[in-house]
């Protein structure tokens, strides 16, 4: 809770919407728990497709290119000049995620599943070397942020925020950013993604926006070719799970049958397409 207020406090007014904080307590004869005090802020979270619908066209398009350009805004600061040069290791950002999701599939794998130990080996093979550091929120998506007609009003959920690689961020934001023909896994507790209902802009552009005002922390973002670390998230964060372990081999998938580099690139984007998810290949 401290740290959450540390980093909203800093952000605020730097270009980054947030709201004002006015005070933190860690008294806990007060509230049994820390707790701190922020500026309510209106405005529309969207959670969904039907929290969407209401947009006009031009307020969708509105969006994006906000959601592009705070985040450059936030990859552009430099974390001393706003009190958050401790904020944490700059470097070596994928190794830690790495490292992380590694141990949590170990902890949570029932049985021996070869072919999710080969993507495992494969993601570290084939890590992209960090090009460059800035504030990574962590959890970048359309649910965290509040928007007024399409202008983003307020970004939430900095609890993961860190210093560390930006296209994380890029390649995270990509994978929530779902287009009309993606292939989107539904389930009885889930609904639709709110970009997926059209008339937002596309990730192209969403990439075309980044880049032009990101400055020399960004490159081009492609599906192949591209530093953007999201098939991490893809292959390891969204794959681990034991309903989805049993969907790959019902798909009838091998990371085995990978004999080449193009072969392991088209395994994880076949792999990720097939389990509903958007890659971001980072190779």
């Amino acid at each position: 809770m401290a740290r959450e207020c540390r980093i909203i406090s800093a952000l605020f007014d730097t270009g980054v919407p947030v709201a004002k904080t006015w005070g933190l307590c860690q008294d806990k004869s007060v509230n049994d728990a820390d707790f701190f005090v922020m500026t309510c802020i209106e405005g529309v979270v969207l959670h969904d497709a039907a929290a969407a619908e209401p947009m006009s066209p031009e307020a969708r398009r509105r969006f994006g290119e906000d959601v592009a350009k705070v985040l450059v805004n936030l990859h552009n600061l430099e974390p001393s000049d706003v009190g958050l040069g401790d904020l944490g290791r700059r470097e070596a950002y994928l190794d830690r995620q790495l490292k992380r999701w590694t141990k949590q599939w170990e902890a949570t794998k029932t049985h021996d599943e070869p072919d999710m130990d080969a993507c495992l080996e494969l993601l570290h093979v084939r890590k992209p070397e960090q090009i460059g550091s800035a504030i990574v929120h962590g959890d970048y998506r359309p649910g965290n942020f509040m928007h007024q007609d399409g202008a983003i009003a307020a970004v939430f959920d900095w609890e993961l925020c860190t210093l560390g690689d930006p296209l994380a961020d890029v390649g995270y934001m990509l994978n929530n950013w779902q287009q009309p023909d993606d292939v989107i896994e539904a389930t009885a507790t889930s609904a639709p993604p709110p970009t997926s209902i059209g008339g937002f802009p596309t990730r192209d552009e969403m990439c075309d926006w980044y880049q032009a005002v990101a400055g020399e922390i960004k490159e081009p973002i492609g599906m192949f070719g591209s530093r953007v670390e999201a098939s991490f998230h893809v292959v390891v964060g969204q794959v681990s799970s034991i309903r989805n372990i049993g969907k790959i081999k019902s798909l009838g998938l091998s990371v085995f049958s990978c004999t080449s580099l193009l072969d392991q690139d088209c395994f994880l984007l076949r792999l990720s397409l097939k389990l509903g998810y958007f890659p971001v290949i980072m190779f």
